[in-house]
């Protein structure tokens, strides 16, 4: 039980940590290469890795969906302003499903 609490207490400093080493590897690969906007896709990590970590990973899916049509869209057709819409359908998604992707834990 205590490598649990510490595996939880580990993975909540890694969520916490992920906004400013996005920042910092931004801004150093920016620096180093000079490419910028490409480079603004590290901040996707922002979103995926408190997903991956999460307890559920199949239930985290759609936000990566998300983010994943948002940069093919943005990135493949020039498509950023309509792309952002697909932000908007996460909590959309999760208001009409969470009733059927949340599983109860259930006491023995």
């Amino acid at each position: 039980m205590n490598n649990e609490l510490n595996w939880k207490s580990y993975k909540g400093r890694i969520i916490a940590a992920t906004p400013i080493l996005c920042l910092i590897a931004y801004i150093l690969v920016g620096f180093f290469t000079h490419i910028w906007v490409p480079t603004i896709a590290i901040f996707s990590l922002i979103i995926i890795v408190p997903i991956v970590l999460s307890e559920n990973f199949a239930a985290s899916l759609y936000p990566i969906l998300a983010v994943a049509g948002f940069f093919v869209l943005g990135f493949a057709f020039n498509l950023w302003h309509p792309g952002w819409l697909l932000f908007l359908t996460i909590p959309v998604y999760y208001i009409l499903f969470n009733p059927f992707i949340k599983r109860k834990k259930v006491a023995c």
